[in-house]
């Protein structure tokens, strides 16, 4: 293409004289101008545009020049950011990454709570199952090392992403994917592996074997520090300072766990917890002709031993020569020393993961799955190989954990299964002591019956309440509690006050005690009836105070006595049970999880916002001991406290609980009031025995002999306790004997023959 130069200044005036010439010539002719005369004045008009453009292109050019002049003198004179390349970041990453993992088993074990073969073992598990996969920035190794250090060290996000050259953000993300997969694995690892008598059993003979054959662990609870949402706070602070989650675990005698239930708010009893556990479609099992070990705080059901209450149990009060001296210290002795498998497991647990002792910092949600996973993470520790980090039982008992007896928490025996449990009592002593101790064995034959006698053993009466006497109790509750604060908590000096109201109305002469359990068994039925109603398939009639359900479902084999009774039929007292209770916040363990429904989704989460740690109350540390490491007493004057450094000598101001002192007031009183109708008899010669007065002779401690020779002892044991009270000095000790009662009299003519037959 040819471009024409364009014409110059003295050409274009001539032509523009031209065209004038033309348009004059036209104008007088009367023609149009031509349009080859316009094309140099539109030309003209075009390059002028074009000089223009070009010239305030070249000042935006000079302003732009000046522009960056000025910037770039301005970022000479500041400090520059250098922004690091990614290939040496990763290089770091990997660095690290080594140095956490392949430096030494030590610093393994120490950093990740495992060895280095378990490492990379679980890692490959993981892999190959396809719960985790490696992405293109983190590895598996590097995902499962993140949630570890988490859990064994309680590290925070940031803390964690800090040294692994990470974000939190990433870290959060990741760790809620192991968490997830760990859960997927924790129904492999937390199962029950045999049902046959253990070694550690069967190869005590005399010990152990025969006496608990068909044990095949041990149960207990646990705390865990939890943080939830401040409106929630109430129902996870049990008999800690601070907010806890209560966790089932079963155990057996290899230390691993069998079953877990964590999520129950630390309000619960471990009773309703373990009944929540046998409950479940896929909950605890236990086998027929099996049982578990558990502690003080359950009843003998069937399935679940416990030891004897009120008598010595920890081992360390045997030390010495302080042997057992009846069979249900022997019992207790050799229950303690197999059930100090799930204690040694909660050490365990605890000491490796830090996490379970510290304020956790995410949703209880996850909260309750960490609680899980690292029971899993455990168990696949000691499926593959023995564990440095668990104590051998020879250090475990120098320093052992005591857990107080929890009377709060016990229901009462089912007779079969106490009755069981006497009859191993009794087999132990038959074999330690021999024949020759035949006079005990009678003795104890016949405290063995009158345990019997009554459903729940002596320690504890049982009384039927009326429906009047369960009005009056609760309308006196109500009448206390309506001038109250919102937090006003039960006392022990209300309930007291409630029975002797009861006495001066009804004249039953009911115990505190007996209003405590009653007041309990009340509060824990309207706990039920408040989760029943919030279930969407339970419809309920406001009128009649009934369950609306399917009577399909009507089903007693299905549902359980205490459903179908609580479904089926008018609820008592709903009005004022609804009024005392409605306010007070109740452990209805509906955020509780086990290893089968870890990552089962629900809608629990979604309710009071535990998803939004914006919600969440945080509590200040109250430096106290967690529950399993605080060392407690039984009740028992003979028992001490061992450790490393000292020893501490029995005093006579030894420690008791409150609720035995409790029960021995209650007991006192009544011997008091006895005493007291006794004395206010027409004749002042009679005294009480057994509630019904009965004439004494002349000799003054011929009821005290009476008491002896209604013994089931040999007459030589007989002679010998009558001859030793004879004696003058003794005068004083004959007088408590006749006052006191039968339980303290019996306890000490065994305490008698023990002595005089070297069992002291």
């Amino acid at each position: 293409m040819v471009h024409k130069r364009l014409p110059g200044p003295a050409a274009l005036a001539k032509m523009k004289d031209e065209v004038k010439r033309q348009g004059s010539s036209c104008a007088e002719n009367g023609t149009r101008t031509p349009r080859a005369a316009v094309l140099p004045q539109r030309m003209q008009n075009n390059h002028q545009l074009f000089l223009n453009i070009c010239m305030w292109r070249q000042k935006a050019l000079v302003v732009l020049v000046i522009i960056l002049l000025l910037w770039r003198r301005n970022r000479d004179g500041r400090k520059r950011v250098k922004y690091a390349p990614l290939v040496p970041r990763d290089v770091w990453r990997q660095t690290e990454l080594t140095r956490l993992i392949d430096t030494s088993d030590r610093t393994c074990i120490s950093q990740l709570r495992m060895c280095r073969a378990l490492f990379y073992k679980l890692s490959a598990r993981l892999r190959e199952k396809g719960l985790l996969q490696d992405t293109c920035h983190v590895s598996v190794e590097e995902q499962l090392a993140m949630f570890l250090k988490i859990l064994g060290q309680n590290h925070t996000m940031a803390a964690v992403g800090f040294s692994m050259w990470r974000s939190g953000e990433t870290v959060s993300r990741y760790f809620n994917q192991v968490l997830f997969a760990m859960g997927e694995l924790a129904r492999e690892l937390i199962y029950v592996r045999s049902t046959d008598t253990h070694d550690k059993i069967a190869s005590s003979p005399n010990k152990f074997y025969p006496y608990f054959e068909g044990c095949i662990g041990a149960l207990d609870g646990t705390h865990i520090r939890a943080c939830v949402p401040a409106k929630m706070v109430d129902r996870f602070r049990g008999r800690k300072s601070y907010p806890t989650q209560n966790v089932l675990a079963v155990v057996d005698f290899d230390l691993r766990f069998t079953y877990v239930l964590a999520g129950w708010e630390g309000s619960a009893h471990d009773s309703l917890v373990l009944q929540d556990a046998l409950s479940r479609t896929n909950g605890l099992k236990i086998p027929q002709g099996k049982f578990y070990l558990a502690d003080a705080g359950y009843a003998a059901r069937p399935g679940i031993l416990p030891p004897y209450r009120g008598v010595r149990y920890h081992l360390q009060e045997f030390i010495g020569p302080r042997e057992p001296k009846c069979p249900k210290e022997l019992f207790n002795h050799r229950h303690s020393s197999l059930r100090t498998t799930v204690e040694r497991a909660f050490g365990t647990l605890k000491h490796r993961f830090k996490i379970l002792n510290n304020k956790p910092f995410i949703p209880f949600k996850s909260q309750v799955k960490v609680a899980i996973a690292c029971c899993a993470v455990h168990n696949w520790i000691l499926d593959n190989g023995p564990d440095e980090l668990i104590l051998d039982e020879a250090t475990w008992y120098s320093q052992l954990p005591r857990s107080a007896n929890r009377v709060s928490d016990y229901d009462g025996d089912v007779r079969e299964w106490a009755l069981k449990r006497d009859l191993i009592a009794q087999q132990m002593w038959n074999d330690r002591v021999g024949v020759y101790e035949l006079p005990i064995i009678y003795f104890w034959m016949t405290k063995l019956q009158d345990v019997l006698k009554t459903e729940e053993g002596v320690s504890r009466n049982k009384y039927a309440w009326s429906d009047e006497e369960t009005k009056f109790m609760l309308e006196w509750y109500i009448g206390v509690q309506k001038d109250k604060p919102t937090t006003f908590s039960w006392k022990q000096s209300y309930h007291l006050q409630c029975a002797d109201a009861l006495n001066e109305r009804f004249g039953n002469g009911v115990t505190r005690n007996q209003v405590h359990r009653h007041f309990k068994a009340c509060k824990e039925r309207w706990s039920w009836i408040a989760s029943a109603r919030a279930k969407s398939g339970y419809g309920f009639d406001a009128t009649t105070h009934k369950f609306i359900i399917d009577p399909s479902e009507k089903d007693p084999k299905k549902l359980g006595p205490t459903k179908y009774n609580y479904l089926t039929r008018p609820i008592k007292f709903f009005n004022l049970l609804e009024e005392l209770f409605l306010n007070s916040s109740l452990a209805d363990g509906s955020l509780a999880l086990d290893q089968s429904t870890v990552n089962v989704p629900s809608d629990s989460d979604e309710s009071e916002g535990v998803k939004e740690l914006e919600n969440y109350q945080m509590t200040e540390d109250d430096g106290g001991v967690d529950s399993d490491t605080i060392p407690r007493h039984s009740p028992s004057t003979e028992g001490t406290i061992c450790s490393k450094k000292r020893k501490r000598v029995p005093s006579k101001n030894a420690w008791k609980g409150k609720r035995c002192r409790g029960n021995m007031n209650d007991e006192v009183s009544s011997s008091i009031m006895r005493l007291c109708d006794a004395l206010m008899c027409a004749n002042p010669a009679a005294t009480v025995q057994n509630n019904v007065i009965r004439e004494e002779p002349s000799d003054p401690n011929a009821s005290l002999w009476k008491r002896i020779d209604d013994l089931v002892i040999t007459e030589t044991d007989k002679i010998a306790i009558a001859t030793y009270l004879s004696q003058p000095n003794q005068e004083k000790f004959c007088g408590f004997l006749k006052a006191a009662s039968d339980k303290t009299f019996q306890t000490w003519v065994m305490e008698f023959i023990g002595q005089k037959y070297g069992m002291a």
